[in-house]
């Protein structure tokens, strides 16, 4: 079989608006067969400069470029056909977040969605390596010590860059792909009627050694963006203010401190949570989940049907802890979003960080449980 590697860029950064599909399809030994860059028309404004929080992002083209292209549906079929085409293995590089774009972009032009299986070459850097952490392409690229200069946010460049990572690796560890693929099941995911997952998500094993403390359980349906204690949104969630890295541009706006959101919002938005911990990550804070260890405490107000406001337990204990002499500042939600440079609008476009990988055992550590305190 031959390989078809992949990347996508979007108007925006990573919504439905995507402006390039590139694809690079390679034989067994890594000759290139063929390589594209479709250019496509995002139907959309160009946000990619200038965002509060978030580094610019430069792209191949012009805008005037995209703009004169034709949009996705005339180019569907096409990608349809070369990523749903089993002679090819599907290869990406945190592939979870192209397969979400190209759903999200099926969706906004009602056209009937792709399905396909894939392989993602960060999860297998992660897998050989070691590191807790997921890695850009570019800083694989060079920890495997390729040095090729590459025309960076050039889809069709990204996906060549995916295969020199992808070849370099398999000959650090000495397999072919087949061998590779077969020998594990961390970096496998596929997508279908719209929605993408990863072959393993849920360490169930009980000869791992780590018993009951290291099965997940998932959330049940209608909660699939709930932290409820115990399950697996909160468990990924407290393995991830462990193990997970900033999201955005890094700074020192928030250095030393420690931020706490309130339980309102918190148990509800499990998604929306692991970017704001992330931000908070890359501006040199740490989230929280003991209010009364907090400097920031974010107010957010929900109410009960009969229209009264719903009771935040954490409150509580800031209130005892300031009424102690303890100084915490206490805002309200969107004062800690404009902190981190967002608005809820913009929270609720962005992608989540892929956190499945800390499904796996080594993550396995003392998991607290979801204290009000």
């Amino acid at each position: 079989m031959n390989y078809l590697f992949f990347d996508i860029e979007c108007a925006d950064g990573g919504q439905a608006t995507i402006c390039s599909f590139g694809y690079c399809i390679c034989d067994s030994n890594f000759k290139i067969l063929k390589r594209e860059d479709i250019i496509i028309n995002p139907e959309g404004r160009f946000y990619l400069a200038g965002r509060a929080g978030r580094p610019d992002i430069v792209l191949a083209y012009p805008e005037a470029r995209f703009f004169r292209a034709p949009t996705f549906p005339k180019f569907h079929k096409k990608i349809k056909d070369l990523l749903e085409n089993e002679n090819y293995y599907i290869i990406g590089h945190s592939i979870g977040d192209d397969a979400n774009y190209l759903n999200r972009a099926c969706k906004r032009y009602n056209l009937e969605p792709l399905s396909f299986t894939f392989f993602d070459t960060q999860r297998m850097y992660r897998e050989i390596t070691g590191e807790k952490r997921p890695k850009s392409l570019e800083k694989a690229l060079l920890a495997f010590g390729i040095e090729e200069k590459f025309r960076a946010h050039q889809s069709v460049e990204d996906a060549r860059a995916t295969m020199l990572l992808l070849k370099a690796m398999l000959e650090k560890v000495g397999k072919t792909f087949e061998e590779y693929l077969a020998s594990t099941n961390h970096c496998t995911g596929k997508t279908k009627e719209g929605v993408y997952e990863w072959e393993y998500s849920v360490v169930e094993s009980v000869q791992s050694g780590v018993g009951r403390r290291n099965r997940l359980r998932p959330e049940k349906e209608g909660q699939e963006n709930c932290i409820l204690r115990g399950r697996k949104n909160h468990i990924l969630f407290l393995r991830y203010l462990d193990y997970g890295e900033g999201i955005g541009e890094r700074g020192d706006l928030l250095a030393g401190k420690r931020v706490c959101i309130s339980m309102n919002y918190e148990c509800n938005h499990f998604k929306e949570m692991l970017i704001l911990a992330g931000r908070i990550k890359a501006l040199g804070g740490e989230y929280v989940i003991k209010g009364s260890t907090a400097d920031i405490f974010a107010t957010y107000e929900m109410f009960n049907e009969d229209g009264t406001p719903r009771h935040c337990s954490r409150l509580a204990y800031i209130e005892a802890e300031i009424e102690a002499g303890k100084e915490i500042e206490v805002v309200s939600f969107d004062d800690l979003l404009a902190t981190l440079g967002l608005t809820r609008e913009a929270l609720e476009e962005m992608t989540p960080p892929d956190v499945e990988y800390l499904s796996d055992a080594q993550y396995v550590g003392k998991i607290p449980p979801l204290e009000a305190s």
